[in-house]
């Protein structure tokens, strides 16, 4: 019999705003020390990407940033879920711009100067993000044995794609290309050639909406109709019109993943 341990995490601010949780050892024993690092960097990624996006969308204000960014928003509580139910120290830090990887900071910093210097910048600075986050969430996944683990760092891989590809249109129509160097070329090709109809192997969404995936060819349009007409605000397919879906839908529709 399994028993699941009801963990209750007290958080303080100490003087860098810095969240410190009070962790139970026995949950956080469950876990590999690579599945607990995979889990507390993918905090900061997530964080860093929301913040990177949520500057993008003010300074540009185009629709994939808008779109992007509430997904991000919700990986970003996905994960901290996860720390919370582990019983696992989260890194994170409130001040904008502020993170305890030294990496990630010193990234954050340079992206949000590539993508102040024109919209185009800004979608390649939005692609530098996935193609880091697709390379560690590979890494992670292959390393981690906790099935929980695996199926979080899943969904926040499936969504990187898709937002990968939603950058890459978006890059190409601005008569741009990107150069991942983080990922090989070959992964990168087919991420972005791929179909997200065929949910890239997500068993969920395979489960439970396969007939629309393959139906509409957009991951808006995966049968939650209130959501896409509530968040795509470019593409036709929160019209109905398949067809147009299909052609238009990468810069909008894409990006709700």
């Amino acid at each position: 019999m399994i028993l699941t341990v009801s963990i209750v995490v007290l958080s303080a601010f100490v003087s860098s705003n810095q969240t410190v949780s009070i962790h139970n050892p026995l949950a956080a024993n469950v876990l590999s020390d690579d599945e607990k690092a995979g889990l507390i960097q993918m905090r900061e990624e997530e964080k860093m990407a929301f913040e990177v996006y949520s500057f993008c969308t003010e300074k540009w204000d185009v629709g994939v940033f808008k779109n992007i960014v509430l997904s991000e928003k919700k990986h970003e509580n996905l994960i901290k879920e996860k720390l919370d139910q582990f019983g696992l120290t989260d890194p994170y830090i409130a001040e904008k711009g502020k993170y305890t990887n030294e990496r990630l900071q010193l990234t954050y910093e340079k992206l949000i100067q590539k993508a102040s210097q024109s919209v185009l910048n800004a979608y390649l600075a939005g692609a530098e993000i996935e193609d880091m986050d697709i390379a560690d969430l590979d890494r992670f996944i292959d390393q981690a044995k906790n099935e929980e683990v695996i199926e979080v760092f899943n969904i926040l891989r499936f969504g990187s794609e898709n937002h990968m590809r939603a950058f890459n249109w978006n890059i190409k129509s601005e008569k741009g290309n990107f150069t991942p160097s983080f990922i090989d070329q070959k992964r990168f090709n087919d991420i972005v050639a791929a179909d997200s109809s065929n949910c890239h192997g997500n068993k969920k969404c395979g489960e439970k909406q396969t007939s629309s995936c393959k139906n509409q060819k957009s991951e808006c349009c995966r049968g939650n109709k209130d959501s896409c007409s509530d968040t795509n605000k470019h593409g036709s397919c929160r019209r109905g019109n398949k067809e147009n879906c299909a052609k238009n839908s990468k810069h909008g529709c894409k990006a709700n993943n």
